[in-house]
Parts: structure tokens; C-alpha cells; sequence
């Protein structure tokens, strides 16, 4: 009896450390509402802006049920080419105040921010299982492929997500979200100039085609 017992217990805990361990967050980058990309493209001297997120995976429900109350995030890019501090621009939405923002050497940008919730409840991810962070705004100097990360600043232990329980606040460390990022040459203008008249062509060849098979038709 003793012996079922613990044998129950221990499937019990089990049960339990194994529900902890598939408990995730998560921080990832989205683009135009689709959230979890982890490419992007741009040609040399223009810009893409990049969402960025922090979501709930496997079975966590906590961004739900308490929100989050403040944030520190750090967004970098690695890679060849001309991607300094300089090029990238951190916009945050209005639900967050941001409380201390810096750019690093490289290119590196940290902020800590709380959100802005009158009711003073944390900031609540309510139907995707994601809060909105921000946007990060990147120029392409030059062409490369770069990798842009999003993390906690370091060391880690210092900065982390807060979550909203005035009785038991608890903190979240999220797994860093990773991106490609690829910088391609602006098309030469004879390239464009042949790829407008090979479609040029190809719409012309098949107007042709159904005039001929209508005189056909009738002959």
C-alpha cells in the first residue's frame, strides 16, 4: 500500500516537473500581424521594420492570466557590412513607458521599460498568446547577410520580464528569438529593363495565341 502510494507521488511529481519544463515564453520577431518570421529581406539602402514579441508556448498561460508589469530587452544584429547602433531605431507602443534606453557598442540597443495599464494589472496577451513589444526599424547599409537577436540585456539574472502578482511577483526569462536578415544589390536598370520585356512579351505572345485560335474558330 506504502509502496502504491509513492509510486503515485512520484508520477505525480513527475507529472509536475514535466508540466514546468514544457512552460515556455518566448521573445520573436513578426511582420505586418504574422508573428514567429525568422527571415527578412531588404535591398542595399533602404530599411525594414521588424515587430518584435514575447509569447507563451507549450501549455504556459501566465501572459494570460497575469500579464506583465515591466521589460528589459536587448536587440542586436551580428554580421559583415555596415550595421552599427546608429542604424537601428527602437520604437515602443504607448503601452509601455519606457524608463531607461541605451546603445551600446556595436550593434546593440537595451531598454527597460513598465507597462502602462491604469488599471494596474500587468499587460495581457488575450486571443494570440503574445504581447506586442515594439518595433525595431533597421537600415541596410550594405549588402550581407546579418543575424539579428533579441534577448535579455546581460548578465541575464539582472533583467528579465516581471509578471503582475502584488502577493508573489515572478519573473520570466524568455528563450532569445533569432532572425536572418539579408541585404541584397538594388537590380541593375538593364536587368529590370529585360525582366519587364520578357513579361511584355509573354502577354503579348498569349493575346496573339487567343486571336488566332478565335479566327480559327470561326474559319
Amino acid at each position: 500500500m506504502k509502496f502504491g502510494r509513492l509510486c503515485g507521488v512520484a508520477a505525480l511529481v513527475l507529472m509536475t516537473i514535466q508540466s514546468w519544463a514544457k512552460a515556455d515564453f518566448v521573445l520573436e520577431f513578426g511582420q505586418g500581424g504574422t508573428i514567429g518570421l525568422t527571415s527578412f529581406e531588404a535591398t542595399v539602402g533602404k530599411s525594414v521594420s521588424v515587430d518584435l514579441y514575447i509569447t507563451q508556448k507549450l501549455g504556459e498561460t501566465r501572459l494570460t492570466t497575469k500579464g506583465i508589469v515591466s521589460m528589459a530587452l536587448k536587440f542586436s544584429i551580428d554580421g559583415t557590412g555596415g550595421a552599427t547602433h546608429g542604424d537601428i531605431l527602437l520604437d515602443i507602443p504607448t503601452h509601455f513607458n519606457i524608463i531607461e534606453e541605451n546603445a551600446l557598442s556595436g550593434a546593440d540597443r537595451v531598454l527597460i521599460a513598465n507597462a502602462n495599464n491604469t488599471s494596474g494589472k500587468g499587460l495581457r496577451a488575450e486571443t494570440s498568446n503574445s504581447i506586442f513589444l515594439g518595433t525595431a526599424t533597421i537600415q541596410a547599409n550594405e549588402i550581407g547577410i546579418y543575424g539579428f537577436n533579441l534577448s535579455l540585456p546581460n548578465p541575464p539574472g539582472n533583467f528579465s520580464f516581471l509578471l503582475e502578482d502584488p502577493l508573489n511577483p515572478e519573473t520570466a526569462i524568455p528563450k532569445d528569438g533569432n532572425a536572418i536578415f539579408t541585404v541584397t544589390a538594388v537590380p541593375e536598370p538593364s536587368s529590370v529593363f529585360s525582366i519587364v520585356l520578357c513579361a511584355a512579351l509573354s502577354v503579348f505572345a498569349r493575346i496573339r495565341g487567343r486571336k488566332q485560335s478565335a479566327s480559327n474558330q470561326l474559319t
